[in-house]
């Protein structure tokens, strides 16, 4: 790894419309030691020959061109030719703010950080910030057990015992990584296409390893909805997917041997996914009758009944606790009119 060199790497298929907008943004930041890596996963509209241009443009950009494989393994490709000190993952359909890199890697050195969390912008289809995520509001560093003791668990999801705004979010791309940290554990990313909320997964893995923590009290990620998340794309065994994930998630905090504070905040994302998959099944059936079906199905899942039971007590909004309510008592009729409701909202 070369000091002082950062590596950013932008995982790229089907965004043509978008990934000029994205690599203007790296190429044009204040901080120019910039090893910039063009994964190209294959993409099969006019991308590869942008990459190639840009690329003839700017010496500091790598384009690699590879099959098809998914973001997780195009994210992989990144941290197997990274050159830089520090490495950053971000979407290329989304953007950055002229001072990210320089902001982050000036606060890991200070701090001596392997990890620099910093904020988000949400922008709408018509290219207005509609919301900012701020961690924090002030720097502030965790170290050693600090780190999985106090950071990490608001990092996988808000506390459930108090009624406070979120500290942090969980996101790859809101992240500067240490390159020597990632080859120290010897860490890539999942596939998406192998355990969905894939970046949760993969953070689960990684932290274990992570001996500091700096938080960057700015919003510097542009996150853009263009109404191509692949979140929104129905698909009939999402909750199966969402089960597996939270499984496979079990049994990396016992392999890791992270506390139960972990695991509990770990069932935070297994719940809000699940019911944000009923949500899309009620709004996707073509009556009632079939909605009510798929809800006696999710909601009536044992893991599912094991879960809210244990966190009965955790602190939610009263529309949610609600919710919680019907599906716990199995009160399907009025938990499927419910979702609809939400869902229609």
């Amino acid at each position: 790894m070369k000091k002082g060199l950062v590596t950013v790497v932008l995982s790229i298929y089907k965004v043509e419309e978008y990934l000029d907008r994205c690599i203007k943004s790296v190429v044009e930041q204040t901080y120019t030691d910039l090893e910039i890596l063009l994964i190209d996963d294959g993409s099969s509209d006019g991308c590869p020959q942008k990459c190639d241009d840009w690329a003839q443009r700017d010496s500091r950009i790598r384009v690699i061109h590879k099959q098809n494989e998914g973001l997780g393994m195009a994210r992989n490709t990144g941290i197997d030719s990274a050159n830089g000190e520090y490495i950053c993952f971000f979407d290329s359909d989304d953007y950055i703010a002229p001072d990210t890199i320089e902001s982050a890697y000036s606060l890991a050195l200070d701090k001596h950080s392997e990890i620099v969390i910093f904020g988000y912008n949400k922008v709408d289809i018509n290219g207005r910030v509609i919301s900012s995520f701020i961690p924090c509001n002030k720097p502030e560093a965790f170290f050693e057990e600090s780190v999985l003791n106090d950071f990490f668990p608001d990092f996988m999801a808000p506390s459930p015992y108090k009624k406070e705004p979120r500290r942090f979010y969980m996101s790859a791309w809101v992240l500067m990584y240490s390159t020597e940290m990632i080859k120290r554990a010897n860490w890539h990313f999942v596939s998406e296409r192998e355990i969905i909320l894939e970046d949760v997964y993969s953070m689960l893995t990684l932290f274990k390893h992570v001996k500091s923590v700096a938080v960057l009290p700015k919003a510097l990620y542009f996150y853009c909805d263009n109404g191509a998340s692949l979140s929104r794309v129905y698909r009939s065994d999402r909750y199966e997917q969402i089960k597996r994930f939270y499984l496979k998630s079990l049994e990396v905090c016992k392999k890791l041997q992270y506390d139960d504070e972990i695991v509990h905040r770990v069932s935070k994302p297994y719940v809000s996914c699940t019911i944000a998959a009923m949500k899309q099944e009620c709004a996707f059936q073509k009556n009632f009758i079939e909605a009510l079906n798929v809800v006696k199905l999710m909601a009536g899942d044992e893991l599912l009944q094991i879960v809210l039971r244990k966190n009965k007590k955790d602190i939610v909004s009263i529309t949610r606790r609600i919710l919680f309510f019907t599906i716990r008592n199995r009160l399907y009729l009025l938990t499927t009119i419910l979702l609809i409701l939400k869902a229609n909202a």
